[in-house]
């Protein structure tokens, strides 16, 4: 059987954010065990402001694992950039990021690394751009140095085209992560995003499975899972065929509300996995 994640944060997200649940950790570990989920992705904005202890404390009591840490908060309301030109400025965020790793520690999980790489320069000469991801590649290794020292994993997502101009699809960013060769580097993907840039979802997923340590289900329209244009039964039986044993996370948004929706998508899942047999 899949275990399923639930994309959860710590605090209340901006509207339009495709996160279900909210709140603090003893209330979403019980929501969690509630739905039924094996595990828990939290949004972080600042991990300075929680208690990795009692976090880990509250999710532990209701057997839920954390499946990842997801920095894109950090992007999306502190401008905390990968590719920031400034280097005194880079350095802070690097800094500020391997808070997120230290707390990982903690929690016993990986860090994932996504809209905190940047936006590449839509205009610009080739010295820009090149730039840009040399900062950016200097920044990751940094991190990976630091998290391998912490026995924590990095997760490198691959993104829509229009966050980010840079790996975008599932063989660009496992050829980037590939050609860094370093060992605590993986890779995490996102169908809300492979839609958008892979000709064959399915396809895809079966070709790069074994190679993948994470994935997040999404609807194209973000909205519960099957109410979309993403064959999830493909995808799931593409999984299984490739290889795939982590976590299957579950992103959408909170409508009618989180607790409905992730109720929704979890049992839709699980029928369509009944559907396709034993695993």
């Amino acid at each position: 059987m899949f275990r399923y994640s639930v994309v959860c944060a710590l605090e209340e997200m901006p509207r339009g954010n495709p996160t279900l649940l909210f709140g603090e950790p003893d209330e979403l570990a019980h929501k969690l065990t509630i739905l039924g989920a094996n595990a828990v992705e939290l949004e972080i904005s600042d991990p300075f402001r929680f208690d990795a202890s009692e976090v880990k404390r509250a999710f532990m009591r209701e057997l839920i694992s954390v499946a990842a840490i997801s920095t894109d908060l950090e992007y999306t309301k502190n401008g905390i950039c990968l590719i920031e030109q400034n280097y005194i400025k880079r350095r802070e965020h690097i800094e500020k990021l391997k808070g997120h790793i230290d707390f990982a520690q903690k929690l016993n999980c990986p860090v994932s690394i996504g809209m905190v790489r940047g936006m590449l320069p839509t205009a610009g000469d080739d010295y820009e751009i090149d730039r840009a991801v040399e900062c950016f590649t200097e920044s990751l290794c940094d991190l990976c140095d630091y998290a391998a020292s912490k026995g924590v994993k990095i997760y490198l997502q691959a993104l829509l085209r229009y966050l980010s101009n840079y790996l975008n699809s599932a063989g660009e960013t496992i050829s980037y992560a590939k050609s860094l060769g370093i060992s605590n580097l993986g890779v995490s993907l996102d169908t809300h995003s492979m839609l958008m840039e892979e000709k064959d979802l399915a396809h895809e997923l079966f070709l790069y499975a074994a190679s993948i340590d994470h994935i997040r289900f999404s609807e194209g329209n973000r909205l519960c899972l099957g109410h979309g244009n993403v064959d999830f039964k493909k995808a799931m039986s593409a999984l299984i065929d490739g290889g795939y044993d982590g976590y299957i996370g579950i992103s959408a948004l909170p409508y009618p509300d989180g607790m409905e929706c992730a109720r929704r998508s979890i049992n839709y899942l699980r029928a369509l996995e009944s559907s396709l047999g034993p695993i």
